[in-house]
């Protein structure tokens, strides 16, 4: 089970940054949302341990950019060009 939280933006209701975590109370995953409720600007998801999972960017609901991947233990594991 995971629960979210979202702090609204001051545009439109579906706007406004997320704030995911775990049944455990562990952070999940962190982002952003635009006014047309698409994903966007920096994104984060964590392993389990708390360790971060990946990072990089959205722009409306896409990924773009550069995004990072770890292994659990915090190792850089690839990098991918979007």
């Amino acid at each position: 089970m995971m629960s979210m939280a979202v702090a609204r933006g001051t545009g439109r209701s579906d706007s406004g940054r997320l704030v995911g975590h775990r049944a455990t109370g562990g952070l999940l995953q962190e982002g952003a949302f635009d006014e047309a409720g698409k994903q966007t600007g920096l994104w984060k998801r964590y392993h389990s341990n708390g360790r971060l999972l990946d990072v990089g960017e959205y722009e409306a609901g896409h990924k773009v950019g550069e995004w990072k991947h770890y292994d659990a233990d915090g190792t850089l594991s690839r990098t991918k060009q979007q």
